[in-house]
This record gives structure tokens, C-alpha cells and sequence, in this order.
């Protein structure tokens, strides 16, 4: 019965879809109970879950929640997208308890790995959004992109950008054959690249614009082999029957459609296009003009608008709007997209075998990635950005595209050698062949004519660039969040009931971030944790990060056992580490630092962020200070630490021992604080930044630890 609780055992079956504010997984069902009754079971479901903790694929788990059937939504079948991969349930979560891993294949658990290796490398590579859009480019790993961005690319139209393309297959297969050629001969490099593309359509997920780009690049590969010619109009026809005879309900993806669409644009309106151009071209200028003016311009307009003229029916019809800048927007950022592609790819295979390589040839992807999203954003807030349109374009929609189909039609005719009418149709046909296209497709290299516009952005770049400093706040009472552009902040509490007063402060910093926050608990006597249950309740974390507490072999006191029942019956996801084990969410990694014991209610918590580390929270007792420094000046590995220093009234005080171990690269000190003698003494030895803790401060820090500024909040 739709909407029953069910438990459902069974194990993830393929790449986990993690988003900013939840997570998917493809569960392979293996057994039902469904009120008190057990059953084996076949089938694939789809499980909607909190965003942490993250399971793998082959992890094993037993999902507790409510099966329904998908939701059809107003303009979009969801139902129908779903059943193209086998999955005609979803179950929303309630609790999903991990029983083993490994039970998947071993090809995919490989496969899977050296994807979320190539992911890891890029995070740490390339500063946010651009690591995320990287990720889309290059992996097909979108669920990274930040919302806001995402809707911008929509409404530019744009988003064809973030998509695994023919681009990207064109690489690979053009790799494969420019390297191995000189090796191993013309038709065994033509094997090995169908190999290749094969492995990099599975590796990015094997969605439908993937699978036909592959199989148009395999049927061109395989040309080479049989020494046969091949025809862009055959291979793209035969790709499409070859997939809708494996699953005929890819038809109504609306990847698949426009991918063709878009694809077939290039095959048989972009000659007669191209020819159109030069031919003005030529009326305007002089011969030496006209020929860079049309090598400038040919993909960054006339490709676009041939692929533009086949697809934006299609979008009016689907998505109900239209772009009026989308021309201009990707006539801008085309031409640096294989700088994007090729610079990515390298400085991702570099840094997976060494890292800091890999961050230098970061710099070569870095400046037409700011210019994407610089031109994107800009873009994005115009008028003519994202229309909507009247609902009753379907009718000539359909009117449209007969139209195009008795056009590809005539292109047809004319591939088979029949007779041509004397007519315009034939004339427009007759321009260009598509082998010219499919070379420059093929032979994508970076060129004389995409350096001129990327050295006159140059100076322009630091406007471009999005910030990846590290934002400190520290509230009155100590509490603390840090922050990063388009990551989910971390914020620590302060003691008691000053974790709900503080909650509207707490409340507008973390939605300015626009993403759902961390929340790390330092303190666990009972005021806190009680105060903490009201604020949950009005402000809703994505995570808890809980201290060494009620795990195997450390101590759970009475109202820390009372405040989990709660966070469970509340269904609040959490996270516990033990003392000395860094805990890596997302972008941030957490390490609780002492081991607990007896009567200890402060828990010391390094947040480490792009390379600096903070040490909170700030009222840590001088007794668990002395415990620290060792410690802490271990964990570092030389990293920059930043240590708020205790608030006046606070009952404690900079240690000097500690001090002196951890040697931390700034202090933040509160004016009106009377420290012991030699505790001050040790303080002035480090550089400090100054504010009034009735205000709080928000300090933003470089990512190599450097205070870039100071201000007071407001």
C-alpha cells in the first residue's frame, strides 16, 4: 500500500547522488517486511536520505521509511525518468542502519573509486564554484554546483556546458588516436580508443547524451579499423536506434532529446550556416580580415546557433522559457571551453599522482572558469534572461520541427547520391561537409585566436575570481560559525543558555550562506544540551557533530544519553568521532582532541578549513589547555591555527605552555579581558587581532592562514 512504512534490506547499487541538502541512492532490494511479514525480494528502489552520514556503493543497509510511487510534476514526468532506470518506487528514510560493504562489483567499486579519487583531486585543485563546475565538465558530478549558479547557466542557456558531451568523448577518442597511432598503428589505436571511450562513458555515469556521444565516437573509431567512411547523419541515427532498441524508454529523455537535437544541428544546418557567414563576411571585409574574422567567430556563434536553431523549440515546449542573451552568453564562453576541458583533465591526472603538480596546472583551467562563471553571472540578471512562455507554443513546436525533419530529409537524399532538385533546399544542402566539422571537432587544440581574448582578461582576473577565503564570526558569548563561498558553514555553539539567545544572530549568519549548516557541540553539560533541543527545533541543522561521548570505551553521562534519544526521535542526522580522529564533511575536516573523562563538559574541536585550523571554542579551561599543545602542534602539519582567546567573565586564560607548543599564526583577542601576567606576556608574543566581545568580529582569512581583514559586526 502506497505510503507504508516498509523495511527494506538491500544494497547501492550504483553512484550515490549527494546534494547540498540531502542524498539518493539506487538500493537493490533483496528483502521487504511489510507488516510483520518477511519476503525475498527483486527490484530497485529509489532512497531519499538525510545528506550525512554518506554510504558507498556495494555498503549493505537496511532502510526504514515510506514507499510511494515517483511524483509526475507539472511540465516534467518524473515518474516516467525514473522508470528508464528500472526504478518505479522511491522510499523516503526514516533511519538506515549500515550492515556491511563490499557487495558490489568489483569493476564498479574500482571504477567508482578513481572517480571520487579524480573528484577529491579536483576539490582540493581549484577553489569553489569552480572546483563543483569542474566536477560537472569534466565528471558529470553536477549535484556539487551551487543552486543559484545553476539556475543562472538555465537562464543564459548555458547548461549544455556542465553536461558530458560529443566535446568531451571528441577528446578522449582524439587522445587515444593522436598518442597511440605512432605506437601501435592506425587500427589498433582505433581498437584501444573504443575502449576508451567505453571505460570514460561508464566512468561519468553513462547518462543518455553520454551514451550516444560514445557510440557516435565509437562508430567513427570503428571506421578506422574496417577502413570504411562514415557519415555524421548515419552514425547519429544508428546511436539513437541502437539505445532506443536496448531501453525504448530513453525516447522521453529529455537529455537524449536534446543531445540528438543539438547533434543534429550541427550536421545539417551548421554547413549551410557557415557558408551564409563567410559569405558576409567576405562582402564587409578584406581576405585578410575575413579569415581570422571567420576562424574567431565560427564556434563561438555560428556553431551555437545552429545547435540553438534544432533545440530551443524543444526547451520552450519543455521547460516553458526562453533565453534572449543565450546566443551572446555562449558566444562569450565557448571559446575557452576546451582550455577548460583539456586543462582540467591534465591538472587532474597530475594531481592524482602528485598533488601540489597538480595544483600548479590548476592555474591553466582556473582563468576561462572564472570567465565562464563571471559571464554567466553577469549575463544572468539581464532582461532577456530566462522568459517564460505562453503555454500554447506546443502546437508550433510540432509545426517547427516537420518542418526540420522534411529539411534533414532533403540532407539525406543528398548523402545517398540521389538526384537533387533544382531547388533552394538542394542549394542550402550543397554547402560544406560534415568531415570538417568533425575534424575541428576531433583535432580540438587551443589556438592562436583564443590567447588574444584570455591575455586581454589577464588583468581583469581578480575580479572574476570568486572568494575562497575563509570567513571567521565570533558572536557576543563566544559563538563561533566559519564559512566558505558555497559550502555549508560550520557553526560552534557557546555554553548554555546562550546558545539560545543568540539563536537569530546564529539564524541570519547561516542563511545568509544560503546552504544548510554544520553544527559542532563543544560543550555537553546539561544547560547546553537542553538549550541546544529548543534550537533545533526553530532552526534545523543539516549535520551534528557530536563529542567522544556514549561510543565504545568512553563515558555517556545521563542527560548525554536523553539528549541522543531526542536528536533520534527528532530525526536529526549526527556524526561521533572518537578523540584524535579527524572527521572529514565535505570541504571541512573535524578532529575532537581529548580523550573524555570524568566530569569533563568541554570538548577542544580543530575545524580545519583550505589549509588553516581553528581552535574552539574559546572558553576551554586552563587544565584541558596544558592537555593540548602537544597535541594540537602533532595534528597541525605545520598548518596555520587561529585560537579565539577566552571571553572576559569566562573563568580561564590562555596557558603559556600551550602556547608555546601550538604557536599559533594569529590570536583573537578580546578587549577588556584581564589576563594572569605571564599569560598576557605569552599573548603578546603571537600576532593578535583585536575586538569588542559585546560586538563580535568577522575575521576573513587566505587559505594560507594570512588575516586579510578585521572587521567589527554590526
Amino acid at each position: 500500500d502506497e505510503g507504508g512504512t516498509v523495511v527494506l534490506t538491500g544494497v547501492i547499487d550504483d553512484w550515490p547522488d549527494v546534494r547540498p541538502r540531502n542524498a539518493r541512492y539506487r538500493l537493490r532490494v533483496e528483502e521487504v517486511r511489510w507488516q510483520g511479514e518477511r519476503r525475498p525480494m527483486r527490484g530497485a528502489v529509489l532512497v531519499r536520505a538525510p545528506r550525512y552520514p554518506v554510504y558507498r556503493y556495494g555498503d549493505r543497509v537496511r532502510v526504514v521509511g515510506r514507499l510511494s510511487r515517483p511524483p509526475v510534476f507539472e511540465g516534467f514526468d518524473y515518474r516516467r525518468y525514473l522508470a528508464r532506470q528500472g526504478i518505479h518506487a522511491v522510499v523516503r528514510a526514516e533511519r538506515i542502519v549500515p550492515l556491511d560493504a563490499g557487495h558490489g562489483s568489483p569493476f564498479w567499486a574500482a571504477l567508482y573509486r578513481l572517480r571520487a579519487r579524480a573528484a577529491a583531486v579536483i576539490d582540493a585543485t581549484l577553489p569553489e564554484p569552480y572546483a563543483a563546475l569542474t566536477n560537472g565538465i569534466l565528471l558529470g558530478i553536477e549535484s556539487g554546483i551551487p543552486r543559484r549558479l545553476y539556475a543562472d547557466f538555465n537562464a543564459t542557456g548555458t547548461s549544455h556546458i556542465i553536461v558530458i558531451s560529443g566535446f568531451n568523448i571528441a577528446i578522449v577518442a582524439g587522445l587515444f588516436l593522436a598518442l597511440l597511432t605512432p605506437l601501435l598503428g592506425r587500427r589498433r589505436a582505433a581498437v584501444v580508443a573504443i575502449l576508451g571511450i567505453g571505460l570514460y562513458v561508464l566512468f561519468v555515469g553513462a547518462d543518455a547524451a553520454v551514451v550516444r556521444a560514445g557510440i557516435m565516437g565509437g562508430i567513427f573509431a570503428a571506421s578506422r579499423v574496417l577502413r570504411r567512411q562514415t557519415h555524421a547523419l548515419n552514425s547519429l541515427f544508428a546511436s539513437a536506434l541502437l539505445m532506443l532498441a536496448l531501453n525504448p524508454l530513453t525516447l522521453w529523455d529529455v537529455g537524449f532529446q536534446l543531445s540528438f537535437l543539438a547533434t543534429l544541428g550541427l550536421v545539417t544546418v551548421l554547413p549551410p550556416l557557415q557558408g551564409a557567414f563567410r559569405r558576409a563576411l567576405a562582402r564587409l571585409f578584406p581576405r585578410q580580415v575575413e579569415k581570422p574574422a571567420f576562424d574567431l567567430l565560427n564556434e563561438a556563434v555560428v556553431v551555437t546557433l545552429a545547435a540553438q536553431l534544432t533545440t530551443t523549440p524543444l526547451i520552450m515546449a519543455t521547460f516553458g522559457r526562453v533565453s534572449l542573451i543565450s546566443l551572446l552568453a555562449n558566444a562569450l564562453i565557448l571559446p575557452v571551453q576546451p582550455l577548460v576541458m583539456m586543462g582540467a583533465g591534465v591538472s587532474t591526472m597530475a594531481g592524482m599522482g602528485w598533488l601540489p603538480l597538480g595544483r600548479v596546472l590548476a592555474l591553466i583551467p582556473l582563468l576561462p572558469l572564472a570567465w565562464t562563471v563571471a559571464v554567466v553571472r553577469m549575463t544572468a540578471r539581464w532582461p532577456g534572461a530566462g522568459i517564460s512562455v505562453a503555454p500554447g507554443v506546443s502546437a508550433l513546436v510540432m509545426v517547427y520541427y516537420a518542418g526540420l525533419a522534411v529539411y534533414v530529409y532533403t540532407r539525406y537524399r543528398a548523402l545517398l547520391g540521389e538526384p537533387a532538385r533544382p531547388s533552394w533546399w538542394t542549394r542550402l544542402s550543397s554547402w560544406g561537409l560534415w568531415g570538417r566539422v568533425r575534424a575541428a571537432w576531433m583535432h580540438a587544440q587551443p589556438r592562436r585566436r583564443w590567447l588574444v581574448p584570455l591575455l586581454a582578461l589577464m588583468p581583469t582576473l581578480p575580479f572574476f575570481l570568486v572568494d575562497d577565503s575563509v570567513t571567521l564570526s565570533v558572536l557576543p558569548g563566544g559563538h563561533t560559525i566559519v564559512q566558505q563561498v558555497d559550502v555549508p558553514p560550520v557553526v560552534v555553539p557557546a555554553r548554555g543558555p546562550r546558545v539560545q539567545s543568540a539563536l537569530s544572530s546564529l539564524r541570519d549568519l547561516v542563511e545568509d550562506a544560503r546552504v544548510p549548516a554544520i553544527w559542532v557541540l563543544t560543550h555537553s553539560e546539561p544547560e547546553t544540551l537542553a538549550a541546544f533541543t529548543l534550537v533545533w527545533r526553530q532552526t534545523r541543522p543539516a549535520l551534528v557533530i557530536l563529542p567522544p561521548l556514549c561510543v565504545e570505551r568512553w563515558p555517556c553521562p545521563a542527560e548525554m544519553g536523553a539528549f541522543l534519544h531526542n536528536m533520534a526521535k527528532a530525526d536529526i542526522p549526527r556524526l561521533a568521532a572518537g578523540p584524535n580522529q579527524a572527521l572529514r564533511v565535505g570541504m571541512w575536516e573535524i578532529m575532537y582532541l581529548l580523550p573524555p573523562r570524568d566530569g569533563q563538559t568541554v570538548h577542544p574541536v580543530l575545524v580545519q578549513a583550505k589549509g588553516v585550523d581553528v581552535l574552539l571554542p574559546p572558553d576551554i579551561p586552563v587544565t584541558e589547555q596544558a592537555r593540548l599543545g602537544e597535541q594540537v602542534a602533532d595534528w597541525r602539519r605545520q598548518v596555520p591555527l587561529i585560537w579565539v582567546l577566552p571571553f572576559p567573565r569566562s573563568g580561564t586564560w590562555p596557558d603559556t605552555r600551550a602556547l608555546a607548543e601550538m604557536r599559533p599564526s594569529l590570536l583573537l583577542y578580546p578587549l577588556g579581558v584581564t589576563y594572569p601576567p605571564t599569560s598576557a606576556r605569552g599573548v603578546s608574543q603571537f600576532p593578535r587581532g583585536l575586538f569588542d566581545p559585546d560586538v563580535g568580529l568577522r575575521a576573513r582569512l587566505s587559505p594560507k592562514g594570512q588575516l586579510i581583514s578585521l572587521t567589527m559586526n554590526r
